[in-house]
């Protein structure tokens, strides 16, 4: 009878054990899940658009439906109360840090001009087509190229 006894306190001191452990890693795999997200952000644009850091290498430009307007590796960014402007880099890796990001030679980068109100984007430009288009679309009153590394302020 002793000898039963002995089996069955052993087996509830087992059962409780691993009870302790299975919620341990629970509650560290909870803590972990519920941190991702501390460093995404977004930053209010006219007309309903935003720059939005979603994960930790992917910063992009929405619409006011979160369509994305313009994916990935946005490194800057330009408006005014009609425009938003943006500069981006094109990456076969899409698995770099920001800091890697902003270390690039930007000659390779590619701007945007977004119109807020009519939705009319104007993709892929190099730098002297951006600065021809401005002019021809007679933008004026952007505000200073923003930086989206580190978190810009106003972001929230």
């Amino acid at each position: 009878m002793e000898r039963l006894i002995d089996g069955v306190s052993r087996i509830r001191s087992l059962f409780v054990r691993t009870l302790i452990i299975a919620l341990v890693l629970c509650l560290c795999s909870l803590l972990l899940i519920s941190c991702a997200g501390l460093q995404d952000w977004d930053y209010m644009l006219p007309n309903g658009y935003c720059v939005a850091r979603a994960n930790t290498n992917s910063i992009s430009i929405l619409s006011y439906d979160e369509a994305v307007v313009i994916y990935r590796h946005v490194t800057c960014f330009s408006y005014n109360e009609k425009y938003v402007c943006a500069r981006r880099i094109d990456l076969p890796n899409e698995h770099i840090s920001f800091e890697q990001l902003m270390s690039l030679d930007f000659e390779q980068a590619e701007y945007w001009i977004v119109n807020t109100e009519t939705d009319e984007t104007y993709d892929s430009l190099t730098k002297e087509e951006y600065d021809t288009l401005i002019a021809e679309l007679n933008i004026t009153n952007l505000c200073d190229w923003i930086d989206t590394y580190p978190r810009p302020d106003g972001a929230e």
